[in-house]
């Protein structure tokens, strides 16, 4: 499915979702196949957006790897060679035919060549980042102290200044100066201060082919960055609880991005220069010209580096947070960071905003009159702290 445009909508299209009005009152369901008169009915009620079935990947069958196409064509071709040559029959094992490949296709069991070319470089991804797997594991013993995360820490000084300076920033917002670092772990808690630590090493741990590539990198971890400190901010300001600590998995949300950037870095030149040219978003151009997106190159590293289960599910779904059931408001929080970070154009201009959900300000009870204080509070702690966390 896709959520399209009211005006790039004909007739005929079949409703992927349920449409309701502002008031939450149900005026075509899921299924409907729209005539003209019903898509000019809802424009009429000034809804923008809907999502329509079957436009979720390429509809040319040569993005993808051709020995895997050619090995599902032949099962189905097996299956039919009893079936008789009636016209019926011909119509429906070339309708089967199509059903079963755009299936697969979404299910993953065949990949494009793109795709491909990415899970072969990927076979040089370094593992997670040393000092971070040396925290995570002494912080599984429920015996550590700050004072052991402390010693590691100093084992790196940039990371150890960079956390001081973080924890005395607005990050914070603690309102005494913290001067050690077993004080700043203590203060931030040891889980919470693993995370950071990784967050503060990646930005500077994958490095493109050239500087072009490089900068781009760098727009994508200043978004990410920008998505964790707002989410940290709704999360703060609406009192929400999670089942987990939001920052790292927000600022992991676009890895995906980073790894076809450094990885297969003519793919996303293709992408970026093609969205820049035709003012689309980064989502829907990749599923058009590589097979794939940016969610489903970022479930490769969370399987390769064995991340929460809570990051393995913004990491994938945070274009497509009604799919998510058990991290359900993680997800819709994670979709509001990414639209509202894109908007604050803190990695620089958008040609197309990827906008929210409909249901985001709902499940996450945002309302009209929170925007501006949230926006207001992720500036100011964006403009003093991007330096530090990507600096």
């Amino acid at each position: 499915m896709k959520k399209i445009s009211l005006n790039d909508i004909t007739e005929d299209a079949v409703l992927a979702r349920d449409v309701r009005d502002a008031g939450g009152k149900l005026l075509y369901a899921k299924n409907t196949k729209l005539t003209d008169a019903q898509i000019d009915n809802l424009r009429g009620r000034h809804i923008k957006l809907v999502y329509i079935e079957g436009l979720d990947r390429p509809a040319d069958l040569e993005y993808f790897d051709t020995q895997s196409l050619k090995t599902l064509e032949k099962e189905i071709e097996d299956g039919f060679k009893n079936a008789g040559d009636y016209e019926i029959i011909k119509e429906t094992k070339r309708v089967v035919t199509r059903l079963i490949l755009e299936r697969a296709i979404k299910r993953g069991e065949i990949l494009s060549k793109s795709q491909l070319r990415l899970i072969d470089n990927l076979r040089n991804l370094p593992p997670l980042p040393q000092l971070y797997l040396q925290l995570s594991k002494i912080a599984e013993d429920k015996k550590t102290t700050s004072h052991s995360i402390a010693a590691i820490l100093k084992a790196s000084p940039p990371i150890t200044d960079a956390f001081l300076r973080l924890v005395n920033s607005s990050f914070f917002g603690f309102q005494n100066k913290v001067g050690s670092i077993e004080s700043a772990v203590s203060m931030a808690g040891i889980k919470f201060s693993c995370d950071l630590a990784l967050v503060l090493q990646l930005p500077r741990y994958f490095k493109g082919v050239d500087p072009t590539i490089d900068e781009l990198i760098g727009k994508t971890w200043t978004h990410t960055i920008g998505a964790g400190i707002i989410g940290r901010v709704i999360e703060k300001q609406k009192k929400l609880k999670f089942r987990g600590e939001m920052f790292l998995p927000l600022t992991l949300h676009d890895i995906g991005k980073v790894l076809i950037a450094a990885y297969c870095p003519d793919d996303f030149l293709t992408v970026e220069n093609h969205r820049l040219h035709e003012k689309t978003e980064s989502y829907d151009t990749e599923i058009k010209l590589l097979g794939y997106n940016h969610c489903d190159a970022g479930k490769i590293i969370a399987e390769k580096w064995e991340m929460s289960p809570l990051s393995k599910s913004i990491i994938a779904k945070h274009h497509t947070p009604f799919e998510e059931t058990r991290f359900r408001e993680e997800v819709y929080l994670a979709n509001c960071a990414n639209f509202l970070s894109h908007s604050m154009y803190l990695s620089g201009p958008e040609p197309s905003i990827a906008v929210a959900d409909d249901q985001c300000w709902e499940v996450l009870n945002i309302k009209l009159e929170d925007i501006e204080p949230i926006l207001l509070e992720a500036e100011k702690i964006f403009e003093e702290t991007l330096d530090i966390f990507c600096g």
